[in-house]
C-alpha cells in the first residue's frame, strides 16, 4: 500500500488473502477506494474461497500455471481479445 501513497502506478493487482497484519480483501478494499477501476485477482493456497468478494476479477488457488496466470490477467486488463484476434 505504500507505493500507492506514493504515487506509484500498476496495471494490475495480484493479491494473497492471508498476508501478515491484514488480509487481501482489506487491502483491495483500500486500494479500490484510491483507484475504482483497479482490476484485482485474489490469490490463496488455502483451499477454497469462502467470501467471494466482488471487488476481484478473480480468484485463483496457489500454486497457480503460469499460462493461466497469464490469461487471467490478460482478460482482467481487456487485452486477451486483442491479442487471440489481433484487433
Amino acid at each position: 500500500m505504500i507505493y500507492f501513497h506514493n504515487g506509484v502506478k500498476f496495471d494490475i493487482g495480484l493479491i494473497d488473502i492471508q498476508m501478515p497484519g491484514t488480509n487481501g480483501i482489506q487491502l483491495a478494499h483500500k486500494i479500490k477506494m484510491k483507484q475504482p477501476t483497479f482490476p484485482m485477482i485474489a490469490l490463496s493456497s488455502l483451499g477454497t474461497f469462502h467470501d467471494r468478494d466482488p471487488i476481484f476479477f478473480k480468484y485463483l488457488m496457489k500454486p497457480v500455471k503460469k499460462d493461466k496466470l497469464l490469461a487471467v490477467m490478460l482478460k482482467a486488463l481487456g487485452l486477451l481479445r486483442c491479442i487471440v484476434t489481433g484487433k
